[in-house]
């Protein structure tokens, strides 16, 4: 109920700043259950990089510990096992990497751009049923710009699932290069 209660308390001060609720939270981080955006607190990042960087040099000592005095070269099919533990190891580094800053804020959206833009579908016999979520994904991209189905089935279903997902669809009258012959086709379209 507390929490509940700080987060009305929080939208009033917003309200009263000229802020919309959850304007520049909405944005940039997702919303969960209850409508509040988690964001990690300063403490918790740094106990979580802390203990980080130590499992990682924990595991550096713990290989160099392994390959210097474990190692039997006479025997070294019982030293396969270090392979995966530098692979376990490896892993641990990049998922680090990868976590290490996940509040970190995004990019404003584009609004408005001064160069064309159009996103290319090139498609040769793919089913309706791949294609329908991917046109549908493309047309709705900002900013504003073309989407073009280009098409070297020449197929009209595929002309039609176009038109009504709002992309405009292109058949090149030879069928040469496969897909890759259609992705220069809308250059000459201007």
């Amino acid at each position: 109920m507390q929490a509940g209660g700080q987060h009305q308390q929080g939208q009033q001060q917003g309200h009263q700043q000229g802020h919309q609720p959850g304007d520049e939270q909405q944005r940039r981080f997702p919303r969960f259950p209850g409508g509040a955006a988690y964001r990690e607190t300063q403490t918790r990042k740094t106990t979580i990089h802390v203990v980080s960087l130590l499992a990682i040099a924990l595991t550096v000592t713990y290989l160099a510990w392994r390959a210097a005095f474990t190692l039997n070269l006479t025997a070294w099919w019982l030293s396969v096992p270090l392979l995966l533990e530098v692979h376990a190891a490896l892993g641990l580094g990049l998922y680090t990497f990868s976590l290490w800053d996940l509040d970190a804020d995004l990019p404003p959206p584009v609004q408005a751009s001064h160069s064309k833009v159009a996103v290319l579908i090139p498609t040769y016999n793919e089913p309706e049923e791949v294609l329908t979520p991917t046109i549908a994904a493309a047309v709705l991209l900002r900013p504003a710009h073309q989407t073009w189905v280009l098409d070297d089935g020449n197929r009209p279903a595929v002309a039609r699932l176009a038109a009504e997902l709002g992309a405009r669809y292109l058949a090149r009258p030879e069928r040469v290069d496969a897909k890759a012959g259609t992705s220069t086709m809308p250059s000459a379209l201007g």
